[in-house]
């Protein structure tokens, strides 16, 4: 009876882990994300040629409550809540002092390398790049606003002892660091 039961439950637990993992992999090459599970690179939406009146407008962003971007190296997509203080778009990627972060944190050490996105926001794409910025000033700005959407607030210290990891989104091409 025993050996039926853990035979039974080793079988489930089998199909499982082959489900999940078969999910995770389809992911790698599905449009886009899909809320909090990573997604392969944007095949959906308009690469928007900024200039002349056709710009992205920041200021509409404020009150979204989250967007999507694509890393170049390697080609994935995610999530991400956002800030919105004076014209500026911030993203954040908080927790990166814990262990466990490791396993799902792995785009903030990508863009060291490769700092160029795809933002995607109602259709369109949009290219940028993330710069990252310790700042007080600004964090205490961008902290204020994460507080105010989603009850998380943003200090210098963190940013300074790095638990979490403050990006600009700036246009293609910005040299000037933040």
């Amino acid at each position: 009876m025993v050996t039926k039961l853990f035979k039974a439950i080793l079988g489930i637990t089998g199909v499982m882990i082959i489900f999940v993992s078969a999910f995770f992999f389809y992911m790698r090459y599905h449009d886009g994300p899909m809320e909090l599970i990573t997604g392969g690179p944007f095949q959906s939406g308009t690469i928007v040629t900024e200039g002349k009146g056709n710009t992205l407008d920041i200021s509409a962003l404020k009150d979204r409550s989250t967007i999507e971007f694509q890393s170049g190296a390697p080609p994935r997509s995610r999530t991400v809540w956002l800030a919105v203080h004076d014209s500026r778009l911030f993203i954040a990627s908080a927790y990166m002092n814990e262990n466990y972060a490791k396993i799902w944190k792995q785009w903030p050490h990508q863009i060291k390398d490769n700092n160029k996105i795809l933002l995607r926001i109602d259709g369109n794409i949009y290219q940028r790049q993330l710069i990252r910025t310790y700042d007080p000033e600004i964090t205490s700005a961008a902290g204020l606003e994460t507080e105010r959407k989603y009850g998380l607030k943003i200090v210098p210290e963190d940013v300074k002892q790095e638990r979490v990891w403050l990006y600009e989104v700036v246009a293609k091409n910005h040299d000037k660091p933040v």
